[in-house]
């Protein structure tokens, strides 16, 4: 069973392509990340058109990188800004492909 809570979700919002594997995520998330964060984490990748997300999860069993397509509508990518943490709340708005607005502090 997947168990997400806990987790840091991080929505990677920068154009990617959509056919790397496991291999190439895996590569570009070490290479950002120590281990620990890494499972810590959640990591969301969006396509270029924004109908796709990967979604790449490890834990201390092993690793998954899982897929969503929306078909009628894009994902809203909630932030400019490159792995930019969102919580569970978002992340579920986001999946679901509603717009994720960022809270102001004063």
């Amino acid at each position: 069973m997947l168990n997400f809570n806990n987790r840091k979700y991080y929505v990677y919002s920068s154009e990617i392509d959509m056919r790397f594997g496991i291999k190439k995520a895996q590569l570009f998330i070490y290479t950002n990340f120590s281990e620990i964060e890494v499972l810590k984490s959640l990591f969301i990748f969006v396509s270029k058109n924004r109908k796709i997300v990967k979604i790449y999860y490890e834990n201390e069993y092993g690793y998954r990188l899982m897929q969503n397509n929306l078909s009628n509508q894009k994902f809203k990518i909630p932030f400019d800004t490159n792995n930019t943490p969102i919580n569970k709340c978002q992340l579920e708005m986001f999946l679901k492909g509603m717009e994720v607005i960022e809270k102001k502090e004063k």
